[in-house]
């Protein structure tokens, strides 16, 4: 009788793996060990996330990822012996301070962590971090930006902003030099890290900024069906890599929108882009119409499109920004297998076309989150590149 149950429930459990198993792309990066914690997000992030939203909405939805978010990242780690770890506040905002014992540089690395805008903290990334200052000998500052959906735009910008320029002032406590400072950020945080550094330059500042990077980052909201949305349906749909759907949630928290599953839906049918937005000469300018794959004929939500107006702000969307041509030298990199690459790529044309002294890197069978993946060759092949480009400004 013991036997019988034990394989009904060994069957049952193989048939269960069999339905819901996702094949990933069988030249991504770091296939296995992906595959493995993809499934385990993918039970958590969606299948029980989906369960939480539906009972109590998308804000909680939002927590519960916040809650495996560190049950992921938290765990106790001694930093290494090169460095010392503490926190301050820069202009009222709360930053992880990243002290090498031996000093290389006096230049300072201003670090602007991702995760949607909504679920990441600055000590994630400590790991990622290490080998920065490692190789580069110089302090970095982690912003912890406050998040949304509680606090939306334009918070986080103004955080990071706040934080650039304390510490432009904060020179000789840190023995920086304030001509030498470096905005780097992945993801929702490589948006903040063009955005800030838009902000900054347009104010101009006494110190600009010297350089700045951005990883995989979010550069517009109007791509939810651009040929790299349609690869994951294509190509993994439904696995817990960065998804269309989480992406247009995020979006709409970080706009100030709720988020709910109805939004999302018309978000991802780009029912927020309406014939008032495809007549403005900066929309048509800048997007790609075969970025938009609209309804045909079009279905607009006008409601939702005149929240998404708000996008269009350059300090959301750099890519509508008037001119790019003062920025300061940039680095993008992009993933094959990411829903930004697109958009990221559209970015560094339009940096080269402005003039910006621009390095684009393209990892084909990168994804989104490889760049702080431990043990990733990939990963550790764009912290490298990165180190590389930002020898010459320290």
């Amino acid at each position: 009788m013991d036997w019988y149950f034990w394989l009904l429930i060994a069957l049952f459990v193989l048939l269960f793996l069999y339905l819901i198993y996702i094949p990933l792309p069988n030249d991504i990066a770091d296939r296995s060990t992906l595959a493995f914690l993809e499934f385990w997000l993918r039970v958590t992030n969606e299948y029980f996330a989906d369960l939480i939203e539906l009972l109590l909405g998308p804000w909680h939805r939002n927590n519960v990822l916040r809650v495996v978010t560190a049950l992921v990242f938290s765990w106790p780690r001694k930093p290494p012996s090169y460095l010392t770890i503490s926190w301050d506040r820069l202009g009222g905002v709360p930053v992880r301070v990243y002290q090498p014992k031996l000093k290389k540089s006096n230049a300072a690395i201003i670090f602007i962590h991702g995760g949607g805008w909504a679920t990441m903290h600055a000590k994630y990334y400590d790991p990622t971090i290490y080998s920065f200052v490692e190789k580069l000998g110089c302090y970095v500052f982690s912003v912890e930006y406050r998040l949304c959906p509680e606090h939306p735009f334009p918070a986080a910008i103004d955080d990071c902003s706040n934080v650039a320029k304390a510490l432009m002032k904060k020179e000789k406590e840190y023995g920086i030099d304030p001509t030498k400072i470096i905005i780097m950020g992945d993801s929702a945080g490589g948006n903040l890290t063009a955005t800030t550094t838009l902000r900054l330059t347009n104010e101009h500042l006494e110190y600009p900024i010297k350089a700045h990077v951005m990883i995989y980052p979010v550069i517009h909201m109007f791509s939810f069906r651009d040929p790299s949305c349609l690869q994951y349906y294509a190509l993994y749909n439904g696995a817990a890599l960065l998804s269309p759907v989480s992406m247009a949630r995020w979006s709409l928290f970080y706009l100030g929108e709720k988020g709910t599953h109805s939004q999302v839906k018309d978000l991802l049918k780009n029912r927020h882009i309406n014939q008032k937005i495809l007549s403005l000469p900066e929309f048509s300018k800048h997007i790609p119409k075969e970025h938009l794959a609209l309804d045909d004929p079009l279905k607009p939500n006008d409601k939702l499109a005149s929240a998404a107006l708000k996008a269009m702000n350059p300090e959301i969307s750099p890519i509508f920004a008037e001119t790019l041509k003062n920025l300061p030298p940039a680095m993008v990199l992009t993933c094959g297998y990411d829903v930004l690459r697109d958009e990221g790529i559209l970015y560094a044309d339009r940096l080269k076309a402005d003039g910006v002294e621009t390095n684009w890197k393209h990892y084909p069978t990168g994804y989104h989150g490889v760049f702080n993946m431990p043990g990733s060759k990939i990963g550790k092949q764009m912290r490298e590149d990165i180190v590389e480009f930002l020898t010459k400004y320290m």
